[in-house]
């Protein structure tokens, strides 16, 4: 299994609507919330999940395994966020609190 990791920056409390395409099986974390379990998929197929997300800074994670299916064992997905407004979300890399090593 491989994670991925970014941050969602939410302008005030919220729901959001988390469609996630993937090959496999997936795990979603968003803050420190429990995990949603996506199950497992044959097949790039998407779902949706819905969340609340905090005003500021949400960190989100995606667990993703692939050994079997479509793509061969390819570790890939999609991500869409959107607020329940239909405002989408862009989610920002984690950016590294030290400064780089000279």
């Amino acid at each position: 299994a491989r994670k991925a990791r970014a941050i969602l920056e939410a302008d005030k409390d919220t729901k959001a609507a988390i469609r996630l395409a993937y090959d496999d099986r997936a795990v979603l974390g968003v803050n420190a919330d429990e995990p949603i379990e996506l199950g497992e998929q044959s097949a790039f197929r998407a779902k949706t999940v819905h969340v609340n997300l905090k005003k500021g800074r949400n960190v989100v994670q995606l667990t993703l395994s692939n050994t079997t299916g479509s793509n061969h064992g390819g570790w890939c997905f999609a991500f869409l966020a959107k607020t329940e407004e239909g405002k989408v979300m862009h989610p920002q890399a984690e950016l590294a609190t030290q400064p780089a090593a000279r």
